[in-house]
């Protein structure tokens, strides 16, 4: 309600606005992490964490041109972390490159007897940045890869796409839902 108010900017509880560095103005409803994302994509730190129910970490780092993902839960400890919703809240990582986030990532990931959710996680996925062979990805098309202000990126999207499915990755494309819009 209070960034209704304030035309539709994130406000920081302690700090007010919150600015993309970019110049793109954050909308409503862009994720709690967009503090960390902004913080990333301006240079003030090299690295944050976000914290992800649902979409609170990919669309602050879309919009701040950072890298960002969301770990499957367990896969991070929570502890000391409030979740909205325990059974999907995973804090993650945001950096200026892949590398950045996978090393962020790799220092994070691992079994915490203070999160239960830890010790819950399949052994096999530990450690899965190298073998992509269990995972799939769905492609929105119609409410993300077919937007006219992505056609720019599309060929380096499509050619991450292909880089994936050559890798062992299974592709779902189109994977439209129907709420989507």
């Amino acid at each position: 309600t209070e960034a209704v108010a304030r035309g539709g900017v994130q406000i920081s509880g302690l700090g007010g606005v919150v600015r993309n560095p970019h110049g793109i103005a954050y909308g409503r409803g862009q994720g709690s992490s967009v503090g960390p994302a902004a913080a990333v994509a301006a240079g003030l730190v090299p690295i944050a964490i976000g914290g992800e129910t649902q979409n609170s970490i990919q669309t602050p780092a879309s919009y701040s041109s950072v890298v960002g993902f969301k770990p499957s839960v367990g896969m991070i400890c929570r502890a000391g972390i409030i979740p909205l919703v325990p059974s999907q809240d995973s804090p993650g990582p945001l950096a200026r490159s892949v590398a950045d986030a996978a090393l962020v990532f790799r220092l994070l990931e691992g079994v915490d007897p203070r999160d239960l959710a830890t010790l819950a996680v399949p052994r096999d996925l530990r450690g899965g940045a190298r073998d992509i062979g269990g995972i799939r990805l769905g492609v929105p098309r119609k409410a993300m890869a077919e937007r006219p202000d992505f056609a720019p990126l599309m060929p380096l999207f499509d050619d991450a796409l292909s880089r994936l499915a050559r890798a062992g990755a299974t592709i779902v494309d189109p994977c439209d839902l129907p709420s989507a819009e």
